[in-house]
């Protein structure tokens, strides 16, 4: 239901759910049972992050070749391990300075992975994935 969204991102809703479907179909997925992130509660947003990487599905359409020829399949699949995984690899990698292990590139990535922006509002965010990232890499060595 519409509810608390503006009529512009209703529209986007619309949009999005339209992009599920046709992701769902091509995969063989009925798009009623798929599972999909709900708009928020606490605020405006529109819902619909699929699968593994919680990618919007413009997102996922977006990175879908590189995906696809990363994995070696035509149709990647969101809700995979694998090309969920390799989703979110190839969408921080984009972020530039990343492979190159630079610090404020990683915090940039982890703000633009949650939010689209590299917003000072999302530094809480990013502390938390670099807190995570540098304990994870301790732990491994």
């Amino acid at each position: 239901e519409n509810g608390l969204l503006s009529p512009v991102a209703w529209n986007t809703f619309l949009e999005r759910r339209e992009k599920i479907k046709g992701i769902a179909e091509e995969l063989g997925y009925d798009y009623e049972k798929i599972r999909v992130s709900c708009n928020p509660a606490n605020y405006a947003g529109t819902g619909g992050a699929l699968g593994i990487p919680q990618f919007m599905p413009d997102t996922w359409l977006e990175y879908k070749e590189k995906i696809a020829k990363i994995v070696g399949k035509k149709n990647p699949d969101p809700w995979n391990t694998t090309d969920g995984v390799v989703a979110m690899a190839v969408k921080v990698a984009d972020v530039p300075g990343v492979t190159e292990k630079n610090q404020w590139a990683e915090r940039a990535a982890a703000k633009l992975y949650l939010s689209g922006t590299t917003s000072w509002q999302y530094d809480w965010y990013a502390n938390q994935i670099f807190y995570w990232s540098q304990n994870y890499d301790k732990i491994m060595s």
